[in-house]
């Protein structure tokens, strides 16, 4: 299993150093959603390794097991998780949707038995039971990827009619944790009434079963008060950045939204220079710590008989 996460981390590195290379599809490619569940059933089936089945045996290979359901063989996943893999964006994007699946089923496994010890009776007392539930809220995952690096590119910049995409200055100044690891984000549009002006910054966190929190600490990088927007794919909500740090919290209540992030329209601020810092959003309706997200936690997928990277003619400049 290691064995394939250093694989998956090797091939990242290779195309981040050769971005112009193209990789030739395979005629047999597997679909991209199909491969997001692929991969999260590897994942599953690895772990399964470790623990007893039913008839008390340990160590079982399941991997013959996912093929099969998936109608596949190990080659063809080789060669359909080399080609996504030469294509960092998208395949960040996939890996990034097994984790959040992975931690949406841990959660809601935690959750099932903590409510049926709850039936059984097996917390002795009120204590025991709210460690119990502080337990299970420090397993709260952040669905946010690349937390603090507002340049990376899992951020989506853009903007609509007269207006910019924000600016990004990475590492700008000190950040509530005392490291200089806050970004400053500048916002401008031309107010217009009669036009839907918007700039914003954000990420795709996808659709989940219920209500979501965002939460971030933002600050004026100018001692100049702002009216900001969040952005779910519109604006839900504005606050106001002063010139003192302050972590900033909304729900957003609509199940549907699939975007997490900040933006200014008509209806805030035409010029907005702030400072930012620790963005979080979580499956809740209440916020939690803080939890630094730095990259996809994505590893120790198996592939048993890799397939050796395409020859040069297979290759497209």
């Amino acid at each position: 299993m290691k064995q394939f996460s250093l694989y998956i981390l090797l091939i990242l590195f290779i195309v981040s150093c050769t971005s112009n290379t193209i990789y030739k599809r395979p005629d047999d490619l597997i679909k991209k959603d199909e491969m997001i569940a692929l991969i999260l059933d590897i994942q599953l089936a690895n772990g399964a390794r470790n623990i007893k089945n039913s008839d008390g045996q340990r160590l079982v290979e399941y991997m013959p097991l996912v093929y099969e359901k998936y109608g596949i063989d190990s080659a063809r996943f080789a060669r359909s998780n080399y080609y996504y893999s030469t294509r960092i964006d998208d395949y960040t994007k996939m890996l990034r949707a097994v984790k959040e699946r992975l931690g949406k089923m841990e959660k809601d496994y935690d959750r099932k038995v903590f409510v049926q010890d709850s039936i059984d009776g097996k917390y002795n007392n009120s204590e025991e039971k709210r460690k119990r539930v502080a337990q299970l809220d420090e397993n709260r995952i952040n669905l946010i990827s690349f937390s603090e690096d507002f340049n990376n590119s899992i951020w989506l910049k853009g903007n609509s009619g007269d207006s910019s995409s924000p600016i990004i200055i990475s590492n700008f100044a000190s950040a509530p944790n005392g490291q200089d690891s806050a970004d400053k984000i500048i916002f401008e549009i031309k107010p217009n009434k009669n036009q839907r002006n918007r700039s914003w910054i954000r990420q795709k966190v996808g659709k989940t079963n219920n209500p979501k929190i965002l939460s971030c600490w933002m600050k004026s990088a100018d001692n100049k008060e702002y009216i900001i927007g969040w952005h779910t794919g519109s604006v839900r909500g504005v606050v106001n950045v002063t010139d003192k740090w302050t972590r900033y919290v909304f729900e957003d209540k609509l199940e549907n939204s699939i975007f997490a992030g900040l933006e200014i329209t008509n209806k805030t601020s035409a010029k907005v220079s702030i400072l930012l810092w620790g963005f979080q959003v979580e499956e809740s309706k209440s916020v939690s710590d803080y939890r630094k997200t730095e990259e996809f936690e994505i590893g120790n997928i198996q592939n048993p008989k890799l397939v050796p990277p395409p020859q040069t003619e297979g290759i497209q400049k």
